[in-house]
Formats: C-alpha cells, structure tokens, sequence
C-alpha cells in the first residue's frame, strides 16, 4: 500500500529494553533503557537514554510522549508486539495516563505475507538495500549498559538506537514505494496481546 500522509506526521520510533525482575520460568521483566524517534519528513533523530544518575524512565518518556500526541501515524518494527506493550508498562509503573489508541505501520508485521525470510529489521535493510545498517551491540555491551550505565555504554546504546530509526525510516519508504505494505492498523492499548517474536 502506498501511503499519502503528510510525512511530517509521520513518527518513526524504536526502544530498547533492560531486564527488571525475574517472574518464573524463563520471563523476565522489562522497562525501557533507551528510545529514538524521528518524523518521516525531517532528518533530526531525537533520542534519550537511562544513565546512573537518574534511573527514571520519565526523562526519556516525557519528549518522546510530546511529539507522539502530533503524530498522525507511528511506525516502527514489530511496535504493537513490543515498543507500545513496553511503553505502557512504563506508563503503569510512573502513575501516568495510558496511551490513546494510535493508527500504527510495523514494518515486520504489516508487510505482505513471506514464508521462509527472516523478518528481522537486520535482516530487511539488507535485503532492501536501503543503505542503512542496524547497528549490532554484543552480550557484554548490553551487561555493561544495563549494569552500570557507563559513558560508553550509554553512547553504544544512542547510537544502537538512532540507528534502528534511521533504518526503519528507510525501510518504511522502500516498503511503501514497492507496494509491500498492508494497510495501517489501530493499536489499542485495552485489547493488546503480546505475540511472540520470530527473527
């Protein structure tokens, strides 16, 4: 589907997570450690991330929640099945008002059905050849950023973000220039379901 919106209403976003409590068995619980946004129609990535002197998720929901209430659509990879659901639980554990219902484009999810590709933003960048990389962070960098916020962790976590954006955002116009996109969806926090993840 090709879309026709003005793309300066059109917020592209990403988060990234940080384990909180064990629950049972293999769940663990979440809280954003770090999110980017974009608008379609402009260059500047905004972007916040969780540092050791101040472990409030508020200082990087608050701007973030500002330019969401002008969004016309938001798009994102796989953001009804995880950004949004983690947005919320952050949203309870503040004591503030829980999303509207937002008219949403994920580029895994809505893209026309495949069987057989990974639906990975990774993955789909490269396939698309938009020229933009997810940036890769290993196992003891995130160890580093989620257990001690050092200054170089909380800059590899920037930038693991920004870069998501910035490849969603391209990956969403090649998507649509090509006709591989379903219609937008409404996203509403009162009926979400967290669907499992494939890569």
């Amino acid at each position: 589907m090709r879309f026709h919106h003005d793309p300066s209403s059109i917020l592209v976003f990403d988060c990234e997570a940080r384990p909180t409590a064990w629950i049972s068995g293999d769940f663990v619980g979440k809280s954003i450690t770090a999110a980017a946004w974009s608008w379609l129609g402009g260059e500047e990535v905004y972007s916040r991330v969780l540092v050791r002197s101040d472990l409030s998720t508020a200082p990087i929901l608050s701007p973030f929640l500002e330019d969401l209430k002008h969004a016309d659509i938001v798009v994102g990879h796989f953001i009804r099945g995880f950004d949004l659901p983690l947005i919320s639980a952050d949203l309870e554990r503040l004591g503030w008002e829980p999303l509207d219902p937002l008219l949403t484009i994920d580029t895994k999810s809505d893209r026309l059905t495949t069987l057989g590709l990974s639906e990975s933003l990774g993955n789909l960048v490269s396939r698309y050849e938009v020229g933009h990389e997810k940036m890769p962070m290993t196992e003891p960098q995130w160890e580093e950023h989620n257990l001690w916020q050092t200054d170089r962790s909380v800059q590899w976590v920037r930038e693991r973000v920004e870069s998501d954006v910035v490849a969603n955002k391209a990956l969403f116009i090649e998507l649509s220039e090509e006709d591989r996109l379903k219609p937008p969806k409404v996203w509403d926090p009162a009926g979400a379901k967290m669907p499992r993840y494939r890569s």
